[in-house]
């Protein structure tokens, strides 16, 4: 009896001692398990235990909003797994660098209506789940080196409404795959050159009106952009060189400005291009206007531009489009210095009769808002120098194409019934002069009107 109840103990103390063996094995088991994957239930414990900071309201673990006013430095106790982050509305003047890079998951970032001063270089480095980046309404005042280098899939830079008067070389370097980068309404005087070097394949981008001087290779290492636009600046001078680097680019518009002088070689280095556009603007003097073969240029709309003086040499302008060459509704002085341009350059020799019926003389004042193929009915040549026969037969196309050492401005016979501008009488000068003048601050401030109306709405 002793015996049986010996072993039945024996026998019980085995199989618990087992179990318990069991349950500790299983207990040591999951335990590694649970080490080996503690970044993947990290977040869940993170997003359990953190805290929001007094200063935000947390809609949850991925979104916070701290727009309470009272900030004054970016705020660096958020938890890991924010991915929508708005510090507006504050006081922060300053963001160094790397400044959010423990926020690996952040995908949407603003920082409007701050007092922002600047921005150090690599300040966004890290951010590479970052699709949109907002800083608008704030005192940044420029652009510096690298300022948004190494970010990549972002949606839209937006850099609206700030004070930028500059942009550094390399700003964007490293920065790709941008839908839009938008720069509207920022005193951006001068484009310095290679300020848009390493920004890769943009879609959209948009420069504020006011710029006065665009710098030999402002765009170059710029690649693959959809739009790059240029509206309602000031130049004194389109420079030799301006666009040089800038390369595959669906649409180039040049619009709404006041060109100044077209320097030569202002197009040279420009390569692969869907469409140029220059459209409605006041350029004072073309040097040349060459747009060749190796430009790679497949549309050309020269529209609505209003020039004052034209090259002596027919041969400056030079304007190769394999698709489309489109040249309408533009205004160009009609005096005898003008004479090789309008019957012997490229743009009369390929669209001749489009050409004379479709654009029209701005000078002198008897001819302004005359087309330049009734122009070439009513024989105005003959007045200039070496006119009579040889003059009418020129206003047929028929001519050899050169005026004489004597054409150009002030040039001509005061006592013929000349259309050289020169001839005309004082009075007839300074009214002329006058209208001029009146034309141009309508036609600007008109442009202007409906580009802010474009924009309100």
């Amino acid at each position: 009896m002793v015996f049986i109840v010996k072993m039945s103990l024996l026998v019980w103390n085995i199989w618990t001692g087992g179990v318990v063996a069991t349950m500790a094995v299983h207990s040591t088991s999951s335990g590694t398990g649970s080490g080996s994957s503690s970044e993947g239930s990290g977040s869940a414990t993170n997003a359990m235990n953190w805290k929001c900071p007094m200063e935000c309201v947390c809609l949850s673990h991925s979104q916070a909003l701290c727009n309470n006013g009272d900030l004054n430095s970016i705020i660096y106790r958020l938890p890991w797994s924010v991915e929508h982050l708005s510090l507006t509305k504050s006081h922060i003047a300053y963001v160094k660098s790397q400044s959010f890079a423990e926020l690996k998951q952040l995908s949407k970032l603003s920082l409007d209506g701050n007092n922002i001063t600047r921005i150090q270089q690599f300040a966004f480095k890290g951010l590479r789940k970052l699709q949109e980046l907002s800083i608008q309404h704030t005192s940044l005042d420029k652009l510096e080196k690298f300022v948004f280098s190494g970010l990549q899939n972002v949606t839209a830079i937006l850099l609206a409404h700030n004070k930028i008067a500059s942009i550094q070389e390399y700003a964007f370097a490293g920065t790709s795959h941008v839908r839009l980068v938008l720069l509207a309404h920022n005193p951006l005087h001068v484009v310095e050159s290679n300020a848009f070097s390493g920004l890769r394949n943009v879609e959209h981008l948009i420069l504020p009106s006011g710029i006065r001087v665009i710098e030999p290779d402002a765009f170059r290492g710029l690649d693959s952009v959809g739009l790059v636009k240029l509206a309602f600046m000031d130049l004194l001078e389109l420079e030799a060189f301006a666009f040089r680097g800038l390369n595959h680019v669906h649409v180039l518009a040049v619009q709404q400005s006041d060109l100044g002088t077209i320097r030569a070689r202002a197009f040279q280095g420009l390569t692969n291009v869907g469409t140029l556009n220059l459209i409605n603007n006041k350029i004072d003097y073309v040097e040349e206007l060459a747009i060749r073969r190796e430009n790679r240029v497949k549309i050309v709309r020269l529209v609505g531009n209003h020039v004052l003086r034209l090259p002596a040499s027919a041969d400056a302008i030079r304007v190769h489009a394999s698709d489309n060459f489109t040249v309408v509704g533009n205004h160009f002085p009609c005096d005898c210095a003008s004479r090789p341009f309008l019957f012997d350059s490229v743009l009369a020799d390929r669209t001749s009769y489009n050409f004379s019926l479709k654009n029209y003389c701005i000078s002198p004042l008897k001819l302004n808002g005359k087309s330049i193929n009734e122009m070439r009915h009513q024989r105005h040549l003959a007045a200039c120098p070496g006119g009579g026969a040889g003059a009418n037969a020129a206003s047929d196309h028929a001519h050899s194409g050169r005026s004489g050492s004597g054409s150009g401005f002030g040039s001509g016979d005061a006592d013929s019934d000349s259309w050289n501008l020169a001839a005309e009488s004082p009075v007839r000068q300074h009214f002329a002069v006058i209208t001029r003048f009146l034309y141009y601050a309508w036609f600007f401030s008109f442009h202007r009107a409906w580009a802010s109306a474009a924009l309100r709405f």
